[in-house]
């Protein structure tokens, strides 16, 4: 798409097909809050519908061709919604201009100055992470996000510098949370923020989410790309790892001429997309010298902070660096990582400067390098240290990101968005760093037969850490599953107890496992829908256990 091909302020009434989405939800509230007419549609009704009805669209439940008015000027939709969607073919037949969610945020780069952020997990707390020091160092940034924030006064979204006027137009006031004014504080004279000419520039800048899945980061046009990682993932769209890291080396490139990554050096694939990279790029990982050391501990006894340490290690970063290599260097580097007080605290470095210390208040070790992406991103375009410092530590987390859902008869319910097992792995890891001494039962709803069927071995192997696993139906991805890709629940619930009952090797399990083992055929249980799931808690559960929702489904509607 071209700047010339599509002007926003021509734009009076438009429709948004998917709208209950939390990525295309985001689009309609900004249509909305520069004054654009919004009518939308979805297969469901839920929490986020009724919120864009709020802000003043018209949502219809179900696809209708007589969903979509004559008189619109523009349909978006989400990646999910299919080319012979009712809506979308009258759009065509009726000459209506139709963009996809990553097209909308495509025309939305060109507008602004962009920071894409990539890859295949921690997308959007690195976005959200960055979005808040941003807002602190004064900068005003749009950000744009697949979770909510509970900061953002429109939750996915936050409409920065640039979009004000249109927003005071609209509707007379900016929300109060959005009310900053002037030049950035803390950012010196950097480039990136003040310099510039044009429409981009007057428009501030814009913070993003760029997805992998179709492709869909290839529509923006960012200044800074921020790769957090690279795994197998999609793979009804990408054909392997090999196709996704070619997609990958095309995707930084759209920052080699004026631009900069800011990748993890940690993970293999993203450092092979970078070889070859000729533009500005900027390395971030855990010191190396900390991941063989502990590495090298072994099966021996530890004081309890030592032990779990060692184990944080040997679960996350032990698989990266024995792919990393001698040539890994990144340009910013966490110290010294430890939990203290229910905090997790590392020392910052900076091409070998010591920059100070970090507490993060969210656990896990995926966490650490978030923050750190965020922190060397802001670094790169001028924000001081002790702005990101004190942003960071004042970042309690996202929505269903380790949330915090609620409790169930003493016992924590945690909602978490993990539907890869990198992710689910990670989160189930995240709980026994912070509760180490609690019983972890493990609720997980696969979403998409393709991911289950494809990452099948990696998802049975992803629940070791946990001591009770309930392991629910499939969830189907509207516009998304192919027949042949059919897989159930209870298979992946049968090869996860056959590997409890078959690994009985502590070192396999990486915990004291025996004890877990006697009772192998009892805790993991398959359950067909969220009704069934509810009833297994309920009569599970004890006091001071640590429930984890996990998936991109709807587990995060269980009531226990």
């Amino acid at each position: 798409m071209h700047e010339d091909l599509f002007n926003i302020s021509k734009i009076k009434k438009a429709h948004l097909i998917g709208i209950g989405g939390i990525a295309v939800s985001a689009d309609a509230k900004f249509l909305i809050g520069i004054g654009k007419i919004v009518t939308g549609s979805d297969m469901h009704d839920s929490e986020i519908v009724r919120e864009v009805e709020k802000k003043g669209a018209k949502i219809f439940i179900g696809h209708k061709a007589s969903n979509l008015d004559e008189d619109a000027d523009l349909v978006i939709y989400s990646p999910a919604v299919p080319f012979n969607n009712v809506e979308r073919e009258k759009a065509r037949k009726s000459g209506i201009r139709e963009m996809s969610h990553t097209e909308f945020l495509g025309y939305l780069s060109r507008e602004m100055k962009t920071i894409a952020v990539s890859g295949t997990n921690g997308k959007s707390t690195t976005t959200a992470m960055l979005g808040l020091i941003l807002e602190k160092a004064g900068v005003d940034p749009t950000v744009i996000l697949g979770s909510r924030v509970p900061w953002f006064a429109e939750g996915n979204l936050r409409a920065g510098a640039g979009w004000r006027d249109r927003y005071k137009l609209a509707h007379g006031k900016v929300p109060l949370r959005q009310r900053r004014t002037g030049v950035p504080q803390y950012c010196g004279t950097t480039s990136f923020i003040k310099g510039g000419k044009g429409i981009r520039a007057q428009n501030g800048i814009f913070v993003v989410e760029g997805c992998e899945y179709k492709a869909g980061m290839m529509e923006l046009n960012p200044e800074m790309i921020i790769l957090t990682n690279i795994e197998e993932d999609h793979l009804d769209y990408y054909k392997d790892l090999k196709d996704i890291k070619r997609v990958f080396k095309k995707y930084v490139k759209k920052a080699e001429k004026s631009g900069s990554v800011v990748y993890n050096a940690d993970d293999k694939n993203s450092a092979e997309v970078m070889k070859g990279y000729a533009g500005k790029k900027v390395g971030y990982g855990v010191e190396k010298e900390l991941k063989i050391k502990n590495q090298e501990l072994g099966n021996k006894k530890f004081p309890p902070e030592a032990d779990l340490l060692q184990r944080r290690i040997s679960l996350w970063l032990k698989p990266l660096a024995e792919e990393i290599g001698e040539k890994r260097s990144p340009n910013v580097i966490a110290k010294d990582i430890r939990i203290k007080n229910k905090r997790q605290c590392f020392e910052v470095c900076q091409n070998g400067k010591k920059l100070g210390e970090i507490k993060l208040r969210v656990p896990g070790v995926f966490n650490v390098y978030n923050a750190l992406a965020a922190a060397a991103a802001a670094l790169e375009i001028g924000v001081e240290f002790k702005i990101i410092k004190k942003a960071l530590e004042k970042f309690k987390g996202i929505w269903r990101r380790f949330e915090i859902a609620g409790d169930y008869n003493g016992a924590v319910i945690i909602s978490d968005y993990a539907h890869h097992p990198t992710a689910i792995r990670g989160t189930i890891n995240a709980a026994r760093e912070f509760y180490p001494k609690r019983r972890i039962i493990a609720v997980f709803q696969p979403h998409s037969h393709n991911r289950t069927r494809k990452l099948f071995n990696e998802f049975v192997e992803s629940f070791d850490e946990a001591d009770f696993v309930v392991l629910q139906e499939v969830y189907d991805v509207e516009g998304r599953e192919n027949k042949n890709d059919k897989i159930s629940g209870r298979e992946l619930a049968d090869a996860v107890r056959q590997r409890r009952i078959s690994c009985r090797d502590e070192a396999c399990l990486r915990r004291q496992a025996l004890p877990r083992l006697r009772r192998a055929t009892e805790d993991v249980i398959y359950a067909k829908d969220l009704k069934e799931t509810g009833k297994i808690l309920r009569k599970e559960i004890k006091k001071n256990d640590i429930v984890l929702l996990m998936g991109a489904g709807d587990i995060f509607k269980l009531k226990v």
